[in-house]
């Protein structure tokens, strides 16, 4: 199974290397940000000096190697589609900070599998994490193949249910960053020949973004609470 990483910057490789067996996944950066006229791998490069000596050498191994991949285009354009066409790739792992079209959807033979931090059906849409925890519903990430529309791909591989801290902002952040060991986990199920649970959206409501003075309401209430949520 050929599997590619849609990455923001270079940084999200070290992230995924982390939970990979490296040379177990592709990477793509594409040059989706408004410096058209900089070329995708210098806007890269700029970024080492953020990296510790173990990982600069961890990147330049992983290029040499043909593992990343550089696309000085944005993902959704001809050039991005036609590149992950040709490369017959199976799946997509979402880590960009885009929305993709169906052209882009379709290139892979299988999907593009998102990390969402809401239990699907039930969570759709905007800020479902604060929203779960509104309306006692099970706090985790979910991990799924998307389609063109907000969180309706039809098919889930796996429910994490994660337990969350007393800082809402934390709990957040903490969800997101599980998004490589989820995409991890999904993989291995795959793999051993999973049967996908379908995403039966009428069981679930799309949301909308919550109100700073609703999440401020609702960090309160979390810190008040003496055990975790």
């Amino acid at each position: 199974m050929k599997i590619l990483a849609l990455c923001d910057n270079l940084l999200d490789i070290i992230r995924f290397e982390s939970s990979f067996a490296s040379g177990q996944i592709n990477y793509l950066i594409c040059n989706n940000s408004r410096k058209k006229n900089i070329p995708t791998i210098l806007n890269q490069i700029i970024l080492l000096p953020k990296f510790r000596i173990k990982e600069i050498y961890t990147i330049f191994n992983l290029y040499l190697k043909g593992f990343i991949n550089f696309v000085n285009k944005d993902i959704n354009s001809n050039i991005a589609v036609g590149w992950i066409i040709k490369n017959n790739f199976d799946i997509g792992l979402h880590s960009m900070g885009v929305i993709y079209k169906k052209s882009l959807i379709n290139s892979f033979n299988i999907g593009i599998l998102n990390s969402h931090i809401g239990k699907l059906p039930e969570m759709r849409g905007r800020c479902v994490f604060e929203w779960s925890l509104t309306n006692d519903t099970p706090t985790g990430v979910t991990c799924f193949f998307i389609d063109a529309g907000i969180d309706t791909g039809s098919r889930i591989v796996l429910f994490s249910p994660q337990k969350v801290d007393k800082d809402l902002n934390i709990s957040k952040n903490k969800l997101f960053q599980l998004d490589v060991f989820i995409y991890k986990t999904a993989i291995d199920l795959i793999n051993s020949g999973c049967q996908f649970t379908p995403n039966n959206i009428s069981l679930g409501l799309r949301y909308y973004v919550m109100s700073n003075l609703f999440k401020s309401a609702l960090n309160d209430c979390m810190k008040d609470n003496d055990s975790n949520v």
